[in-house]
């Protein structure tokens, strides 16, 4: 957990973290889920596990399959960013390429777990032992912010488990008498694909599968198209929180990127770093208080995507020559 320094005071919001979880093993949050998954099929005795994937899950699942001496097969959009690809693969991954969206590839996954007898640990809300990996983030906060629970928690949000998990972690503190609140959860989406903050925006607690996704922030371009529920899961957490659903352009996207890399030395990838956009997005409206404590989850590191950030370098070259440089300075 890292308390903003620089962002702390241009935001004015002196209660300002991030949870960076670009700090585990694969570069991702989805270890935490891919720990307790491939945990569970170790010990179910199950040789072969399987995910479909937007790239880290698919990492992150290679990373434990190797760790525990078991075969994974990863179903991927064919747009996966090449960093994760690469990353996945050199863990020993199989990797399949499937046209269209994340959701074609959650299907051809679901499909083959059936038919091969797999262990599907697709990080939906597909395998439950998956999702209880997402909640150790809530007891992590709880320890590091002195049993204090936050006033907010952005989370960049796809299909949404990472929601649910942190919000049942905290829900569960709060069962046992450990805490006397539960934070305000923050769905934020990117607005090339937001099924549900859609549904939020127009009252609905049904949630429609979106298009054709259209984002730089891949690790969370999910349409939800076959499971939708997972979506309307998602909205029952933000109502039941008091908290809210929101969307930002990729243009605010990319600014955050830049934001916590140059003011906080946090590298993230456009998915991850919607949670500060969404923030940025929320307090200007005054949705966020300043006088509130908020966390915003960065769910990955930049070298996963550098793609869109690598498109705005303007860097110069110089020879060898100290003359030249001074000249360049000036």
């Amino acid at each position: 957990l890292i308390k903003g320094n620089h962002l702390s005071k241009k935001t004015g919001f002196g209660k300002l973290y991030f949870k960076d979880e670009s700090r585990n093993p694969s570069g991702a949050f989805k270890d935490r889920p891919m720990a307790v998954g491939v945990s569970k099929a170790k010990e179910f005795g199950r040789e072969i596990v399987v995910t479909a994937s937007s790239g880290n899950a698919a990492a992150s699942l290679a990373t434990y399959a190797a760790k525990a001496g078991l075969k994974s097969y990863i179903f991927i959009p064919e747009s996966t960013p090449p960093g994760k690809v690469s990353q996945a693969f050199v863990n020993g991954g199989i990797i399949i390429k499937v046209k269209g969206s994340y959701s074609n590839a959650y299907a051809v996954a679901k499909m083959a777990a059936r038919e091969f007898h797999w262990m599907n640990i697709t990080t939906t809300f597909l395998n439950p032992y998956a999702v209880e990996g997402d909640k150790t983030i809530a007891y992590e906060l709880y320890h590091q912010l002195d049993r204090k629970v936050p006033d907010w928690i952005l989370v960049p949000t796809g299909a949404g488990p990472l929601v649910f998990g942190i919000y049942k972690g905290f829900t569960e503190l709060n069962f046992l008498g450990l805490t006397d609140k539960k934070p305000r959860m923050a769905a934020v989406q990117a607005e090339g694909c937001a099924p549900i903050v859609q549904a939020f925006e127009s009252g609905s607690r049904k949630v429609d599968a979106w298009g054709t996704p259209g984002t730089i922030a891949s690790a969370i371009a999910d349409p939800l198209k076959g499971y939708e529920q997972d979506g309307e899961l998602v909205l029952e957490i933000v109502h039941d929180s008091r908290g809210t659903a929101v969307a930002v352009s990729d243009d605010e996207i990319l600014g955050a990127v830049f934001d916590l890399a140059r003011n906080e030395g946090i590298y993230s990838e456009p998915g991850a770093a919607v949670s500060y956009a969404g923030f940025k997005k929320l307090s200007e409206n005054n949705v966020i208080k300043e006088k509130q404590s908020v966390v915003c989850v960065i769910t990955g590191h930049g070298l996963k995507d550098p793609g869109s950030a690598a498109e705005n370098l303007n860097i110069p070259v110089i020879g060898p020559d100290l003359e030249e440089l001074k000249s360049h300075l000036k």
